[in-house]
């Protein structure tokens, strides 16, 4: 029986692993979604989340690089035998990636800094703006929140060429360490009455944990060896390659960020905090239903770039259609799940109900989950390619969806949601399913 549920979902132990931290994520999700609520007040709710969405800037920053470093990086690693990667010194595959590493881990930690910066006055101008009165209340919380997220900025690159090398397993287990330490601490913080405090607890649990990983076993990140310029290897066509692709991904990545975090400051600015705190319980539990779904793709995507890489078409389209199958199927029915939960909740008048969203945008919310990954997966197929299709398309989602949500919060939090789904429906996936059907019909004729 078992073996039949896994060839069924497609479960290989890659899979299992970033399935079991996603399944991790969905718990802590729930044990949030009732805690949050009842330690902190509506107000205090409001800000937590919007916290999280401005926060989430960080991909502004990051500019797509670390995902351009793990793309570039497995088409590398699949002519690279790691267990004599000291050994068989600076072949052309392995001088690239001691190039990458020195470059991406010097250039991150300009990054972060600057994240800091600018994020900590930005945010909180934002919250001045929009009538917080600078209190210790949440501007201390604000900014140790930053400081954390953006030290959590200059370790991401590392683990992101640790992908690259197929170790999504090994990753997705440092990653469900970091989310296990850092949900306790957040409960626990929570419970003694910390606040809004309680908010940096998970990125601040996630930079130790990373920190100890890199730092304390053998990985691929560790074996690349040092780059000497000096050694006579010509690195500008590889340096062209890696801006070439990343300024694109950098670009997909701002109207990603519009697309998907700006509903909870536009709520927050236009409504208050009450109502951006529900919405923002609500995108949290359906991301982590996405998430989950995603799991299967996010998996995989090290493994399509070495089959690109090699020429294997015919294995690539065969991973793929398996793993966006069992994703849908996933996110598909654990959308129906979370909705028939908070729908239970409501009815019986739990404490939770005056906490979440409306049934009408618990719904619209659920599709566009499932509408998410389909559209990840696309992408992340595109993307394997060293090459990011998503520019133009991404931009003007983005900014549709800003402008979508601005009309939409003027007439309340159902029409805020509407709108926002209604950009994935309408514009989204059909623009993303044009460009997906090229590239798999590429890899068809083999090119």
């Amino acid at each position: 029986m078992l073996m039949i549920v896994r060839r069924t979902l497609d479960l290989d132990r890659n899979v299992l692993k970033v399935l079991i931290f996603r399944l991790w994520t969905i718990l802590a999700g729930i044990v949030t979604v009732i805690t949050i609520p009842h330690f902190l007040s509506g107000e205090s709710q409001g800000y937590y989340y919007t916290f999280l969405s401005i926060v989430a800037l960080q991909a502004l920053f990051d500019l797509g690089l670390s995902q351009t470093v793990a793309q570039i990086s497995s088409h590398e690693f699949a002519y690279v035998n790691l267990d004599r990667l000291t050994e068989i010194g600076f072949t052309p595959h392995v001088a690239k990636l001691a190039y990458v590493k020195a470059t991406v881990t010097r250039w991150y930690r300009w990054v972060g800094g600057a994240f800091i910066g600018i994020v900590v006055l930005v945010g909180t101008g934002y919250f001045v703006l929009f009538g917080a009165k600078i209190d210790e209340q949440w501007l201390g919380p604000w900014i140790a929140l930053v400081v954390t997220t953006g030290i959590n900025l200059i370790l991401s690159p590392r683990l992101a060429i640790v992908e690259g090398a197929g170790w999504t397993g090994a990753v997705a287990g440092v990653r469900l360490v970091q989310s296990i330490a850092g949900y306790v601490l957040l409960v626990t913080a929570l419970a003694a009455g910390a606040g809004l405090w309680s908010a940096m607890m998970v990125p601040f649990a996630a930079n130790l944990v990373s920190w100890a990983w890199l730092r304390g076993r053998a990985n691929p990140y560790r074996a690349i060896p040092p780059y000497h310029p000096a050694a006579g290897h010509d690195h500008t066509p590889w340096r062209a390659e890696i801006l070439g692709l990343q300024w694109r991904v950098a670009i997909a990545w701002l109207g990603g960020y519009f697309a998907s975090q700006v509903i909870v400051p536009v709520a927050f600015a236009l409504q208050g905090p009450e109502p951006a705190g529900r919405i923002g319980l609500g995108l949290q539990v359906f991301g982590a239903v996405q998430a989950l779904g995603m799991s299967w793709i996010s998996a995989r995507v090290p493994r399509f770039g070495q089959f690109i890489a090699r020429g294997d078409h015919k294995a690539l389209r065969a991973q793929f259609v398996r793993a966006a199958a069992s994703a849908t199927g996933v996110s598909v029915a654990m959308a129906l799940a979370v909705v028939v939960v908070l729908a239970v909740a409501r009815s019986e008048g739990m404490f939770l109900a005056q906490r979440i969203p409306s049934v009408l945008a618990t719904v619209l919310l659920a599709g566009n989950a499932v509408l998410g990954t389909i559209i990840y997966a696309m992408a992340a197929y595109m993307r394997a390619h060293k090459e990011e299709p998503l520019v133009l398309s991404s931009l003007a989602i983005g900014s549709t969806t800003l402008l979508a949500a601005i009309a939409g919060a003027r007439h309340g939090g159902d029409a805020l949601v509407l709108a926002y789904a209604c950009v994935t429906l309408f514009l989204n996936l059909p623009w993303t399913v044009v460009i997906f059907r090229r590239y798999y019909r590429r890899d068809i004729r083999g090119l």
